[in-house]
């Protein structure tokens, strides 16, 4: 435990990268998630050597004790989300999303005003994110006369986020919907 009055280190990103340099003198948490069934091996003393972890999910904190980690130190921390800031009446008119089923070339576009359920997801643009599986499952479930979109808010990572990504990843959107249906 921390002797005195305690310095505390909130090391932000990848669980691989954590560091507790002083661990009598400086309280450290980690903060991380991990999208897999497990972290690995090579990253499980690294994140034992922190006080406490904090993940955004039970599906996180039981991936990370399965894998070794102490599991007094995990803490569910969930993301949190400002509601004001994502009312959906804020959004301007006329924004566009996919809507469900199988998607021509053209025809990707959906109109979330005419949209009775729109599902967001947030995500860096790489592969390890799964937007294949996220894209096939979405256009397999739902048909275009369901009334349901799929919203994506997402830049490839690493990105000039003032740079506008938006047509070379709806080119391999189409690309993959024209291959996978």
């Amino acid at each position: 435990h921390v002797q005195a009055a305690p310095h505390i280190q909130i090391h932000l990103g990848a669980a691989g990268d954590f560091d507790c340099p002083e661990p009598e003198r400086v309280y450290c948490i980690g903060r991380t998630t991990f999208e897999t069934d497990r972290v690995p091996r090579s990253w499980v003393p690294k994140i034992n050597s922190q006080h406490a972890v904090w993940v955004p999910s039970p599906f996180n904190r039981d991936t990370f004790r399965a894998s070794g980690v102490s599991e007094d130190k995990l803490v569910v921390v969930p993301e949190p989300v400002d509601t004001t800031l994502f009312e959906p009446s804020r959004y301007p008119k006329g924004l566009r999303g996919l809507s469900g089923s199988l998607p021509s070339a053209a025809g990707l576009d959906g109109d979330l005003e005419a949209c009775g359920f729109v599902f967001l997801s947030l995500f860096a643009w790489n592969d390890r994110k799964g937007w294949d599986i996220l894209l096939g499952a979405f256009f397999g479930e739902f048909e275009r006369t369901e009334g349901v979109c799929l919203l994506l808010r997402t830049s490839p990572q690493g990105s000039d986020a003032d740079h506008d990504h938006s047509s070379a990843i709806r080119a391999k959107i189409e690309r993959f919907a024209q291959q996978a249906f």
